[in-house]
Parts: C-alpha cells; structure tokens; sequence
C-alpha cells in the first residue's frame, strides 16, 4: 500500500553492527544500533495508529473493498446513495441522526488483478461528531452493501 510520505516517518539508514558476538546461544550486537531500530519501529507505529484513526474535525479518507455474493472484490463499482445526490455519493448518519449524503463522492483507487479498493473523503464537518455511520450503497449486480461504523477521536 502506498502512503503519503508525510505520513509515516522516512526510513532511516541504519549502519550495520561493525561486530556481533555470539556467546552460546545468544547474539549480541551494537546497543547503538538496536535502539535505532527501536525507535524507528515505535515512530512507524506511532504514526500508523494516528493516521487509520479519525480524529474531530479532521478530514478523514476512508479506505474499503466491496464484495459480491461470493466474496470476492468487485472493481468498477457503481455507486449511488439513493437519494437526491445520487450516483458516486455514500449514505452517512452522524450521531444517529437523520441520513444524508456524503460530501465527497466516492472513488476507486486501486483495480489489479481483481483487487479493488475504495475511497471515501469524509470532510471536517463530517468528523466532527462522537459516532459517523456511513453505508456504501452499490447497484452493481450481486455486489453487497458496505456498512462502515467510525468512532472519531477527541
């Protein structure tokens, strides 16, 4: 999956331990070293867990596949809220309100070899709510609904 470079941390050129010393069965290698890699991965964690949670008043891309009766993925989806709006938007209800239509309409960012992926931009005003509850309503043939549930953070 590609990301973003300004969301997850630029992997860092670590030197190679200059010696690693065995002493039975256990390796022992640079302390510097280690603890650079340390800290990379908990950077790398870090910045995952902020960006695959949405977060008040910010603006959101919500990625999902949909699937048939089969399971498998569908590409070329159609999408239509069924309401006013109509074709590409998504159904969204925030705070168990009343359900409208999405700002943004959604689109298809991937299509290899049968795998497709979605995306859904859910604007500030959108996120800006304790619980977002959207469907994806598709009228391709045998394709499923796909009910999407997000608990924005503070």
């Amino acid at each position: 999956m590609v990301y973003p470079d300004d969301r997850y941390p630029t992997v860092p050129s670590f030197p190679r331990p200059k010696t690693s010393l065995t002493t039975g069965d256990q390796v022992l290698i640079d302390r510097d070293w280690y603890e650079n890699i340390c800290k990379y991965i908990e950077d790398l964690v870090s910045a995952m867990s902020d960006n695959s949670v949405p977060h008040k008043g910010v603006a959101f891309d919500v990625l999902f596949p949909i699937f048939d009766n089969d399971g498998d993925m569908v590409t070329s989806a159609t999408i239509d809220s069924g309401l006013a709006g109509g074709a590409g938007y998504a159904m969204i209800s925030v705070d168990a309100g009343a359900v409208t239509e999405t700002i943004n309409t959604v689109s298809e960012i991937g299509n290899a070899q049968g795998f497709a992926q979605y995306k859904l931009t859910l604007d500030t005003t959108e996120t800006n709510h304790d619980t977002v509850q959207i469907t994806i309503r598709t009228t391709s043939i045998d394709a499923k609904n796909t009910p999407i549930i997000l608990y924005p953070k503070d």
